[in-house]
């Protein structure tokens, strides 16, 4: 796969007939500033970083099931998010739990930035160093359905085997002649309004989300 930061992949993500791979944006952390495609140290000095990914979902599970410590950006993205997929704002554990495990998660971009998130940070050579990363992923993971949370991604996604879409969803890629994998964007869950986007992700979809999982 080639990408610095590993995608989560639930447990159960490869026995579904309909798999879902959610895109997100960015990391942010307090530390050393090598990672990702800038990064200058090998592999095996970084193996815990490129967990990173792997390890923020777990914390967001392990809260869910009032394990594990709180921190702002669960329920500000995450949460939002598991609303938006079940169409109401009141998510049980249970239903959390089946998403998160049903489903894989990468973060578009392969550089942690030190500080807290602003959009003065972000930088369009960040974004294009991860671009053909992002392909890789997508060849390896084999998903149905793309889910971008944002702009910033989804408007460095590669156009390699791109399609544009209709009114329901904006692209789609065609990987190795075979895999058809149909994309949509919806707002940052931090920024979305519930309902419409999950009536955005059911016309999508065709039939309410939570029935693929």
């Amino acid at each position: 796969m080639d990408t610095f930061f590993k995608p989560w992949i639930g447990s159960e993500y490869q026995q579904k007939n309909y798999k879902i791979l959610v895109i997100g944006d960015s990391h942010y952390c307090g530390g050393c500033d090598r990672c990702g495609v800038y990064g200058n140290c090998s592999f095996e000095e970084m193996e815990d970083c490129s967990n990173f990914t792997q390890r923020i979902v777990k914390s967001y599970i392990d809260f869910r099931k009032d394990i594990g410590e709180k921190q702002v950006w669960m329920t500000k993205t995450f949460y939002p998010f598991d609303k938006i997929f079940y169409g109401k704002e009141n998510v049980t554990m249970e239903e959390s739990l089946k998403l998160w495990n049903s489903i894989s998660f990468y973060n578009f971009l392969q550089t942690a930035y030190i500080e807290e998130a602003s959009n003065v940070l972000y930088s369009n050579d960040d974004y294009a160093l991860s671009t053909p990363l992002f392909y890789n992923v997508i060849k390896e993971l084999k998903p149905n359905l793309l889910i971008v949370w944002g702009n910033r991604a989804y408007n460095h996604l590669p156009n390699t085997n791109w399609e544009d879409g209709t009114d329901y969803y904006n692209g789609k890629y065609l990987i190795d002649n075979e895999n058809e994998i149909k994309c949509i964007r919806i707002y940052h869950p931090s920024r979305a309004n519930v309902s419409y986007w999950h009536s955005v992700l059911t016309d999508f979809i065709g039939m309410e989300p939570n029935k693929l999982l």
